[in-house]
């Protein structure tokens, strides 16, 4: 949990959007049959009048005919997005090939540098990502170069949440894009339990911010307040 009532605050304004688009994404995954976007991140999360984030950009989208295997259904429309990235390494490391769209390739899965197609669990991957973007404003794996992301990937070394400062203080967060970040994908959460533990999160959260607005108030009364003016009126009316 957040540890300072101002870090609170700013964690729950940052959280409603969070949960926007985890909203987004677990309505996308419980269609009939499920789509899968393919192509998550911030850029294509934009935020309307009422300051709800809204998913965009659906060229990569696919339906998905088998959610058990994750298999994807090819005679969808919406299988006209662009081909996944793939990587080659070499024996020594060294080497490295990619083909593909390599500006998707911060918020990629690790199978899909395998050529292996874009399903719900990459999805959850990448989501994990935005939660990272938008706490932190910082692109994934920010400051390194497309190789280094990539040798990264394929060696799982990701960032430790927790080092951050801004994440570090959101703990509940942190351990959610750990479990978004599993390098099985028949490990990820789904995207609706994504959005209802971020769900209930925020009721814990506001529940705090209330608590904390009660004892403000009065805490203020206590000072200075009508309550403590009548109070000292009174006293001096019996001193006389």
């Amino acid at each position: 949990m957040c540890s300072t009532p101002l870090s609170r605050t700013l964690g729950s304004l940052r959280l409603t959007k969070i949960f926007d688009v985890s909203n987004g994404i677990a309505y996308l995954h419980n269609r009939t049959p499920p789509i899968c976007h393919g192509d998550l991140k911030s850029l294509n999360i934009l935020v309307n009048s009422n300051y709800h984030a809204i998913i965009t950009d659906f060229g990569s989208a696919r339906t998905i005919c088998d959610t058990n295997s994750a298999k994807v259904k090819n005679t969808s429309p919406l299988d006209s997005g662009p081909e996944s990235p793939r990587v080659e390494l070499a024996g020594s490391g060294t080497s490295i090939t990619v083909t593909g769209p390599a500006w998707t390739l911060r918020w990629a899965a690790p199978e899909l540098l395998n050529a292996e197609t874009p399903d719900l669990a990459s999805d959850v991957w990448a989501f994990a990502w935005i939660c990272w973007e938008v706490m932190t404003g910082n692109f994934p794996f920010y400051g390194e170069n497309e190789s280094t992301v990539i040798v990264r990937l394929a060696t799982g070394n990701l960032p430790t949440v927790g080092d951050n400062q801004q994440l570090s203080q959101l703990q509940a967060l942190c351990s959610l894009m750990t479990d978004c970040w599993s390098l099985d994908p028949d490990r990820r959460p789904t995207s609706s339990s994504c959005a209802e533990y971020i769900r209930r999160w925020m009721v814990r959260l506001a529940q705090q911010v209330f608590v904390m607005i009660k004892f403000l108030t009065f805490f203020h009364i206590g000072l200075g307040g009508p309550v403590a003016e009548n109070a000292r009126g009174a006293s001096r009316r019996s001193v006389r």
